[in-house]
């Protein structure tokens, strides 16, 4: 299935943070959480990350002027983000859950995709109702809870949310690689009405900032050695100029010239 209007009007500057959040949350941000925090085992990696995007994603909204919100549910906290431009409000995934939810299809769906997907039930199929057994159940309604949250949202939108509509986008990577990055607009029963192909329009980060991962670098409190891009990044969040025991302002030059002469 190609591409079609609603999700070609994303702009490639979402496209391009969203990718780069992703990257950074489980590459450079992962590596650097896990050596301050001197784990011995991982049970929480696969969690970590998801905060650590989220935490990247709510940066990117923060400094673009972008609507979003945090929303729980049950044990599982998520941010929804709004483009105001295209009248999409828009959730993340892994593929690999997706996968399964369309195997199951719709019929394992968390009640918050459920209602999420409720707003998409004026759009016409591109295909007849391939599941026809599945009826809606009474979870799909949109809860007060997601009204609110749906409400707070999109404040700035038409008085009217008739013409509101769904996104969600699949993700997926190997170590620190993005292997699959793709926009779904769905019906009631993960019927795939559109689809894009993000990889297609962003610009690949060709090198992870950080550069080095040891257990035997001598860099003060740290086992990571961070480049000067890295640095920057980090000053450019505002965080703390001390990242794992290492002054940006004074270790920076330093640490790069010692990179570029081994």
């Amino acid at each position: 299935m190609t591409d079609t209007e609603l999700l070609n009007g994303i702009s490639d500057y979402w496209k391009q943070n969203i990718y780069e959040a992703l990257v950074q949350a489980v590459g450079e941000d992962y590596q650097t959480s896990v050596s301050s925090l001197d784990l011995q085992t991982n049970n929480s990696r696969p969690f970590l990350k998801w905060d650590l995007f989220f935490r990247n994603l709510t940066f990117f909204c923060e400094k673009a002027g972008i609507p979003h919100t945090n929303i729980r549910k049950g044990g599982w906290s998520f941010v929804l983000v709004y483009d105001e431009t295209n009248d999409i409000v828009i959730s993340f995934m892994r593929k690999s859950r997706y996968k399964q939810l369309l195997k199951s299809q719709g019929q394992k769906n968390p009640q918050y995709l459920n209602e999420l997907l409720e707003l998409n039930r004026p759009l016409p199929l591109n295909q007849t109702d391939l599941f026809p057994e599945c009826k809606s159940h009474d979870n799909s309604q949109i809860s007060d809870k997601m009204e609110e949250a749906l409400n707070e949202l999109c404040v700035n939108s038409k008085d009217s949310r008739d013409t509101l509509r769904y996104v969600l986008v699949v993700f997926d990577y190997q170590g620190n690689d993005i292997q699959f990055l793709s926009a779904y607009l769905m019906g009631k029963q993960m019927e795939i009405i559109e689809e894009s192909n993000w990889l297609g329009s962003i610009r690949p980060i060709i090198s992870n900032e950080i550069l080095e991962v040891t257990d035997n670098v001598d860099t003060g409190n740290s086992n990571v050695i961070l480049n000067k891009k890295a640095f920057d990044r980090i000053k450019s969040r505002g965080q703390n100029s001390t990242v794992q025991g290492i002054n940006v302002d004074t270790k920076v030059d330093s640490d790069i010239k010692k990179n570029v002469t081994n």
